[in-house]
């Protein structure tokens, strides 16, 4: 599995945060990813773009997102604390997100089955609705310093 274009346009609008990962040195620097440039389309010619970078290849970036068992923990984002599953249980209470959480939470594949404003919300809060922490292309939020 590689990080792709369909990876990263769900999180583009949500000011997530990057980090750039130079492969032949030990350079590391974090980035609030600014835009994606797809050139040809083909995975070589993807480009992102963070607030310090001139545009490097989509392999040498790992998106921060949080993992979605701390749908059940407390997170911060923009400045305020919360735990999801308490705030958008009771915000969305008519849509059922309690149920929809727990099952995500409890195994992973329900995502596929749960409403698309909770998808939405997810990408917004920059949780891993696509596994990519469990194969090595992005960081947990909870393990950064």
């Amino acid at each position: 599995m590689e990080l792709t274009i369909e990876h990263m346009l769900p999180y583009a609008a949500h000011n997530l945060k990057m980090r750039f990962m130079h492969p032949k040195e030990e350079f590391q620097k974090d980035g609030i990813l600014s835009s994606i440039h797809l050139g040809s389309g083909s995975y070589e010619d993807i480009k992102l773009y963070i607030d310090f970078s001139e545009g490097e290849h989509i392999w040498m970036y790992k998106p921060h997102l949080h993992p979605l068992s701390d749908l059940t923990k407390e997170i911060e984002h923009n400045g305020e604390r919360f735990v999801p599953i308490e705030e958008w249980t009771e915000k969305y209470y008519t849509l059922d997100f309690d149920k929809q959480m727990k099952n995500i939470i409890s195994d992973s594949r329900w995502i596929n089955h749960v409403d698309y404003l909770l998808i939405q919300i997810l990408h917004e809060h920059h949780f891993d609705t696509f596994d990519l922490i469990e194969h090595g292309l992005a960081l947990d939020k909870n393990k950064l310093k």
